[in-house]
């Protein structure tokens, strides 16, 4: 009969190792003080010192591979200055290009993504980074590939498309060399969910696009300010500037002064009355419609191939009629 090799609970012995990883304790320290838990001890007298340790080594070994995967914050405000200051230095560099303005977008769901995991280090798949802030997931891979080329962001761990597993991400600071034309300091500008939401209906490609929601973005932080400023802070050129201005004044979300432009207090129920009218109210639900469908669809493949029961088909058409019941509410509030 073969000698017991391991403990009867391996993850409370796991646990003191993360909690020893986290402070942080040398991996000599940690093997050293897992080997003085009860487990251990016992695991050393009917298996032997050398299974006792290589267990003990392996469990360690572990739990500092863990944390150095998900660096997590110290504490609420810390995670908050740590996004706000990755955050502002993307706000002190052009985004020129077609592509610009989509790749800060698509920039914008990383931190709020970070800033709900509460790390900078977080999980999170293409659909629902696509429906985070309101782009197709193709294009919001595609955006992803030129931030990672830019260093803004870091690929810990690829997607397990097999095993339904989300891509993890890391956020990097991009490189500034020169300083932020934002007057407003830092620690007034924090990460906030609602600040000018990247998925609004308002910002798809057929209403103001992602061109809108970087120029509403910042004249939401700067008072009055030119067109030719807003061209430089953006990288956008002067004409794009200008027509989304004008797309802006239009529908009522600006409005010319003699010191510059300058935007509504309250930009959200100006942006649900654009989005009616340009006609893309609802399409956020329809795509999360859309995107539970292929995950259900996705599921049913993998579940001969993995025999997991989690994110089954049934649990997922359930969110779909949700999701279905959701839009049938929008569209009659709409049409009221």
């Amino acid at each position: 009969m073969s000698r017991r090799t391991t403990v009867a609970d391996p993850g409370q012995v796991l646990s003191v190792a993360l909690r020893l990883a986290n402070r942080p304790f040398s991996r000599e320290q940690i093997v050293r003080a897992l080997l003085r838990e009860d487990q251990v001890l016992e695991l050393q007298r009917t298996a032997g010192p050398e299974e006792a340790r290589a267990f003990a080594e392996a469990t360690a070994d572990k739990a500092i591979a863990y944390v150095a995967e998900r660096p997590a914050a110290r504490d609420r405000s810390a995670l908050i200055a740590e996004i706000a200051l990755k955050r502002e230095t993307a706000d002190a560099v052009p985004w020129p290009g077609r592509s610009g303005p989509t790749d800060r977008r698509v920039l914008e769901g990383a931190y709020i993504a970070a800033f709900h995991a509460k790390s900078t280090t977080f999980g999170l798949s293409a659909r629902t980074w696509a429906l985070a802030v309101g782009l197709p997931w193709h294009t919001v891979l595609g955006a992803r590939d030129r931030l990672i080329e830019r260093g803004a962001l870091r690929v810990v761990s690829a997607a397990g498309r097999l095993a339904g597993r989300a891509a993890r991400y890391r956020l990097r600071s991009l490189d500034v060399a020169f300083p932020s034309s934002s007057s407003t300091p830092i620690e007034e500008l924090p990460v906030r969910d609602h600040d000018i939401p990247p998925n609004h209906d308002a910002f798809r490609p057929k209403a103001l696009g992602s061109d809108g929601w970087f120029i509403l973005r910042c004249l939401a932080h700067e008072i009055g300010a030119r067109a030719s400023v807003l061209a430089g802070v953006t990288g956008m050129d002067r004409r794009r500037v200008y027509r989304v201005l004008s797309e802006f004044e239009e529908v009522g979300l600006a409005r010319r002064t003699p010191d510059g432009w300058t935007t509504v207090a309250d930009p959200i129920p100006v942006l649900d009355a654009a989005a009616v009218r340009f006609g893309t109210a609802g399409a956020l639900i329809l795509q999360g419609i859309e995107y539970a469908e292929e995950r259900a669809a996705d599921a049913a493949r993998r579940r001969p191939l993995t025999g997991r029961k989690r994110d089954t088909p049934e649990l997922l058409e359930a969110t779909v009629r949700t999701i279905r019941d959701d839009l049938d509410e929008v569209r009659e509030a709409v049409s009221a």
